[in-house]
């Protein structure tokens, strides 16, 4: 069995409850920061963003109950679920969740490209893991199983420069009417590429029953 496999087989015994946050985690950051900003509603960017990341889950087996739309919702539905969690960090089984998610290896191939891709991407999935949920703090971040050593740290500044540069042509560009379209093209040819490489997802629901939340 490949570690793929191995990894994806894994994934489909989490409960759905557990699955929710994992396939959301994204759009509850998000809804901190428009309350940071005093906002209650999400712009159309932030909408089409929570509609993507809602039917991506409705298609890995997620309830429609389990997905809100409102920042409102999405934060009674998070805390909703963690008011039931017993205050307490099971190693035994929360942290082999961590340290399986950190280690799998999601590349197609076992190329040195393709294993420099995996320890770039790794390096930040745990520096996001530190600052998202351990508030930076990396004592707790290895308690929980996660170390964000030195070779992250270079990974990260090396390629940070490159990463963070293009996301701001890109921002900058799309805002511009004339070039939208370009780099419309030029986003869906990376997704294109990126879906390629992580290979085809066992989708368990029917896109056909699935009510989007835009209007």
């Amino acid at each position: 069995m490949s570690r793929r496999t191995s990894a994806r087989r894994r994934s489909c015994e989490v409960p759905q409850v557990d699955q929710m946050p994992a396939g959301m985690i994204d759009l509850y950051l998000l809804v901190l920061q428009v309350h940071r900003q005093g906002r209650t509603e999400f712009t159309a960017s932030e909408r089409a963003q929570v509609e993507f990341s809602r039917y991506r889950c409705f298609l890995l087996g997620l309830p429609e109950e389990l997905l809100p739309t409102t920042p409102a919702e999405i934060i009674h539905v998070f805390h909703a679920r963690a008011v039931l969690l017993r205050d307490a960090f099971d190693d035994t089984t929360c942290g082999e969740l961590i340290r399986s998610t950190m280690a799998a290896y999601l590349r197609p191939n076992d190329s040195s490209y393709d294993r420099i891709a995996d320890a770039v991407e790794k390096s930040y999935s745990k520096a996001g893991f530190v600052v998202a949920f351990c508030r930076g703090n990396l004592r707790i971040a290895r308690g929980m199983g996660v170390s964000l050593d030195p070779a992250d740290i270079a990974r990260i500044a090396v390629t940070a420069p490159f990463i963070i540069g293009r996301l701001l042509i890109v921002d900058r560009a799309r805002r511009i009417p004339r070039l939208a379209p370009i780099v419309d093209r030029y986003l869906i040819g990376l997704i294109e590429r990126r879906l390629a490489t992580y290979g085809k997802p066992e989708f368990v629901s029917d896109a056909r029953t699935y009510t989007p939340a835009l209007g």
